[in-house]
């Protein structure tokens, strides 16, 4: 019987082992999960920011360009005597 308990000990002990280690070895991919999809939303969020930064550039070139060409010309007597 002592014997009998002594192999149910370590089997149990054997089964806490293996269970430990399970749960060890999920904590473990769950973190790598976490710290891969925080790399990709630190990833999109600076695409984004670049893509947002090109089109302000862009923005403010064609409302520079778009100043310098835009205005009405009514002959001698416009008021904006820099056209005339």
């Amino acid at each position: 019987q002592e014997a009998a308990r002594q192999q149910a000990a370590q089997q149990e002990a054997a089964r806490q082992e293996a269970a430990r280690l399970a749960q060890l070895q999920a904590d473990q991919q769950r973190d790598l999960a976490q710290r891969q999809r925080a790399k990709q939303k630190a990833q999109r969020v600076e695409r984004l920011r670049a893509t947002g930064a090109q089109l302000n550039q862009e923005a403010a070139r064609r409302d520079a360009a778009g100043a310098l060409r835009r205005g009405w010309l009514f002959g001698r007597a416009d008021p904006n005597a820099d056209m005339v």
